[in-house]
């Protein structure tokens, strides 16, 4: 009786999309998905695979130039984004120097992604720390702020 009522709320979680993405093999990825990320990013290898329907993504994960990205692409092999992780050593000297003269120059940085979209080529969001306070710092390339969320 017991693994029935799991296997029933499992079943309908999964019905109403509530659970995480599902990891799938590369052969279960649409050929035009697996097309367009060796376009965009020739040579990689990609680690995992999944399918997050809730938003009808596929998402590769694979490392490029020591970094983790993660790679969204519609079925069709449309591409709609990349996260990149960034190292807070590797961020450009203009992001630095934008958040050291900002109000947030004595906060700590604990986390930093770049993100890519069709529209945009790139844009930073950089988690910044005080005590127990925190903000999202989204900031261009050149170092401009265009946007501040507390956590």
């Amino acid at each position: 009786m017991h693994k029935r009522i799991i296997l029933m709320v499992f079943f309908f979680l999964v019905a109403a999309g509530y659970l995480p993405a599902k990891e799938i093999k590369e052969s279960d990825v649409p050929s035009s998905v697996r097309s367009a990320l060796k376009t965009r990013y020739p040579g990689v290898y990609v680690y995992e695979w999944e399918w997050k329907k809730k938003e009808l993504v596929y998402k590769a994960e694979f490392m490029k130039e020591g970094n983790p990205y993660d790679a969204y692409f519609r079925p069709d092999g449309k591409w709609i984004r990349t996260r990149i992780e960034i190292p807070v050593r590797s961020l450009p000297p203009a992001i630095q120097n934008s958040i050291a003269a900002s109000d947030y120059r004595d906060w700590t940085i604990d986390d930093v992604k770049a993100f890519s979209t069709p529209e945009r080529d790139m844009l930073y969001v950089i988690e910044l720390e005080q005590g127990k306070k925190e903000v999202l710092v989204h900031i261009l390339p050149e170092g401009q702020i265009i946007g501040i969320e507390k956590k």
